[in-house]
């Protein structure tokens, strides 16, 4: 069953519960709302420091990625040109299409292949 319909018995009552009992169960029971500021704050808190870096590289190595490949002729004839090179805008057919040919060209900067693992994380 859902949480949100776990009530104990004693939160049943044969009567009504009247306003002004029902008021001041609200203002001790319940913190003031939060504003979507807030809430994003607190996703992005509990993001662990090692996932943030480790996004935050892949985000780079795409962007960078992205940029050369847009400078190339062969990729101006493409069908999805251009690389996007923010992640927000993509269809599913280019994204799959550019992540497929992103994981077969990314290299380290010595121009070594990253280990499998590194690109599907």
């Amino acid at each position: 069953m859902s949480a949100c319909f776990d009530i104990a018995y004693s939160d049943i009552s044969d009567g009504e519960p009247s306003a002004s009992s029902f008021s001041s169960e609200r203002d001790t029971r319940f913190l003031p709302p939060v504003s979507e500021e807030q809430l994003c704050e607190r996703v992005r808190q509990r993001v662990p420091r090692g996932t943030v870096k480790a996004n935050s590289w892949a985000f780079n190595v795409w962007r960078e990625w992205a940029c050369h490949r847009n400078s190339l002729v062969e990729t101006q004839q493409d069908r999805h040109f251009p690389v996007p090179v923010d992640l927000d805008d993509f269809s599913y057919d280019a994204l799959d299409y550019w992540l497929s040919l992103f994981v077969m060209e990314v290299r380290r900067r010595d121009r070594s292949a990253y280990p499998p693992t590194v690109c599907f994380k």
